[in-house]
């Protein structure tokens, strides 16, 4: 007799591909279903075959304002205000969060910095005027 694998046929790992590379386009439509609410973020590591710490950290590179989408062309006279203000707040917006996000990043490293030279009793950070080393 022989017996028959009743095992569902859905999505392996070997067909979703998860070692390979994506290409930056491809990186940036993920991270844009996920922003838009199109799709979770356990959904798409499911569908994409990625790891969660992987989409995560794409969200934080892709999703933070460069300074390409921020540098919008001066608003022309034509618009009207209501979109105007509209463009500018968002723009202050966007602003304001990439700074927080730098500042909280600064603080952090400052932290890490600060605790490695007293848990390992060494000078990280350098003093000024001394001399560049030889080697």
């Amino acid at each position: 007799m022989t017996h028959k694998n009743t095992k569902k046929q859905g999505l392996r790992m070997g067909s979703r591909h998860p070692f390979e590379r994506r290409t930056e386009k491809e990186k940036r439509r993920i991270v844009h279903e996920v922003n838009q609410g199109i799709i979770g973020i356990r959904a798409a590591c499911r569908k994409y075959g990625l790891n969660r710490n992987t989409l995560r950290s794409w969200l934080v590179v892709f999703s933070l304002p460069t300074t390409d989408t921020l540098a919008t062309p001066e608003p022309s006279t034509t618009m009207p205000d209501p979109q105007l203000d509209q463009t500018l707040t968002r723009q202050v917006k966007a602003l304001t969060k990439a700074l927080a996000q730098a500042e909280l990043k600064i603080s952090s490293l400052q932290t890490v910095i600060e605790v490695a030279e007293e848990d390992l009793k060494i000078k990280i950070r350098k003093k000024s005027g001394t001399k560049r080393s030889k080697e």
